[in-house]
């Protein structure tokens, strides 16, 4: 499958995803599989230490689905690897929502809980570099549910 990013500066990234199918880790159990991001082509990549430029992503309803957010970094060597830190000092992402490793999207079919939380997000380049950022996530409560009971 191939995915291509617009970096700020309307510089363009593509990069194909291989992913091993021992990767896809039926029912939400954790991957230990490999997992590659490569670059197809670059065009104009962007000097400097790599960094995590998005901030903050848009607001979800709790119970609803997530069309998303698309965080993205700059700098270091592409392809880009993301992750969510698993330090006991940050939570994780919402429950429900999905972190895409390759292309940064963070998205969900229903979104759980309600809340503000700022998880870690860990960007690692080809080179093994990284730079991690706390991304914010304010979950509203959806509870039409009270009204049954």
């Amino acid at each position: 499958m191939y995915r291509s990013v617009i970096l700020p500066g309307a510089r363009r990234l593509t990069y194909l995803v291989a992913l091993t199918l021992g990767a896809c880790g039926g029912g939400g159990a954790p991957s230990t599989a490999a997992l590659t991001c490569t670059p197809l082509q670059v065009a104009h990549p962007v000097p400097g230490p790599l960094t995590i430029t998005t901030r903050s992503c848009p607001a979800a309803t709790q119970g609803q689905s997530y069309a998303g957010c698309t965080l993205s970094a700059i700098g270091g060597t592409p392809p880009y690897v993301f992750s969510v830190s698993s330090s006991l000092s940050y939570p994780s992402l919402p429950e429900g929502l999905r972190l895409d490793a390759c292309s940064g999207q963070v998205s969900a079919q229903t979104v759980g809980g309600q809340g503000y939380y700022a998880p870690k997000i860990i960007v690692t380049d080809a080179t093994g570099a990284q730079a991690s950022q706390p991304i914010a996530f304010e979950i509203a409560g959806n509870n039409a549910f009270l009204a049954g009971i």
